[in-house]
């Protein structure tokens, strides 16, 4: 259930507006915009949960530079944004959702500079049964052609055999020994593990993912045996 977010507006006695923002649970929070008498704008600030995190004045006064976590919302009430700013300018990870709270994008920011930016890519989880209602087969779904780690299983439930399909294709190895680099998804279409294969099997160094982008574990294969596990 989304927490309920309203709008709330405040006059002067002559009728013009003398502030104005959203209030979540009864609590001030996002940005909000204060005004004269006259109707300048003259301060904005920016609230979490009822408290004041960050206050930028807009007159001849030396500006407050915006600092901390900071969230915006869709007029349905859902997260739209977050993320944080350090010295007035988006710094580290900020999230963009939809009005239905899917998450869109994940971008990484240096003091105002996008270093890194992921979006989900349009993926589906497929699943097919044996008669007896284990699973036989399931992988993942790329514009209608089978992506990543698949798996088929017996009647019984075992693991029969693990293939990677780059865009429909089952991926074999090269001359070289080695193959094409394997990506496999989250069922949101971020990615979830980024390597490569060698004659069916992981090597060296396997990057892991969370389902919203962030880059959590660097795992190391030799021959498909876990070498290393390392946090990020």
């Amino acid at each position: 259930k989304p927490d309920k977010v309203e709008e709330l507006i405040e006059y002067h006695s002559n009728g013009r507006v003398k502030s104005k923002g959203l209030v979540k649970n009864k609590k001030r929070d996002g940005t909000w915009k204060v005004f004269d008498n006259r109707g300048k704008s003259i301060k904005t600030i920016v609230y979490a949960d009822g408290k004041m995190i960050s206050s930028t004045v807009h007159n001849d006064e030396k500006p407050k530079l915006r600092d901390g976590s900071a969230v915006t919302y869709h007029k349905n009430g859902r997260i739209k944004e977050t993320g944080k700013y350090s010295k007035g300018k988006k710094n580290g990870t900020w999230k963009e959702f939809d009005k239905r709270g899917k998450l869109l994008k994940v971008k990484i920011y240096n003091f105002g500079k996008v270093i890194n930016e992921q979006a989900p890519e349009v993926v589906k989880p497929f699943v097919s049964y044996h008669d007896n209602g284990r699973i036989k087969e399931k992988g993942m779904i790329k514009n209608k052609k089978r992506e990543g780690e698949w798996s088929l299983y017996g009647k019984n439930g075992k693991i029969l055999r693990t293939s990677y399909y780059s865009n429909g294709e089952i991926v074999d190895k090269t001359d070289s020994g080695l193959i094409n680099p394997i990506k496999t998804y989250h069922e949101n279409g971020f990615v979830k593990e980024y390597g490569i294969l060698n004659d069916g099997k992981r090597e060296g160094v396997w990057k892991i993912y969370t389902d919203d982008g962030k880059h959590k574990e660097n795992i190391t294969y030799d021959n498909g045996v876990i070498k290393e596990r390392k946090k990020i």
